[in-house]
């Protein structure tokens, strides 16, 4: 998912890919189990705690 914004973005739903915010702060926040997995590229990212990361990485191609 890319979001080309510049307005915070929090993120309280599990999510399962890949998000590409480059010019906006990220704010993960779901004590799910598991509740995000995928690779996070952001201006700034933070996570709350109790929060689970879990990193996925990228393979496909980025567009241009």
């Amino acid at each position: 998912m890319a979001y080309i914004g510049k307005k915070a973005l929090t993120l309280v739903r599990p999510f399962a890919g890949t998000l590409i915010a480059p010019e906006a702060s990220v704010l993960l926040a779901n004590w799910e189990p598991s509740a995000f997995r995928g690779a996070f590229y952001a201006q700034e990212l933070s996570v709350l705690p109790g929060t689970e990361l879990s990193f996925v990485p990228f393979r496909g191609r980025i567009l241009q």
